[in-house]
């Protein structure tokens, strides 16, 4: 989405208005944290819910987060859509 002149507007405009951040995670960090998830737990995550569990723990690394916080994560999409 956050690939065309328009949509990298709107995001830097809400990142600001929310005084958000933001990091990256590599196409390598994803496929490292969907195989972390599919052998701990035998979830399939798509590239996007696995890219959203490497942030996290990008975020407690960091200590952004504490790493004893409950915290939900959302999977939307599945593997399989993309194999």
């Amino acid at each position: 989405m956050a690939n065309t002149p328009e949509h990298k507007d709107i995001m830097q405009d809400m990142m600001q208005q929310s005084d958000g951040n933001r990091l990256s995670i590599t196409p390598e960090e994803m496929e490292a944290g969907a195989n972390e998830i599919a052998a701990a737990q035998g979830s399939l995550l798509s590239p996007e819910g696995s890219a959203v569990y490497m942030g996290l723990m990008k975020l407690i690394e960091k200590d952004w987060i504490p790493e004893d916080i409950i915290t939900l994560l959302f999977n939307s999409g599945s593997w399989y859509k993309y194999r």
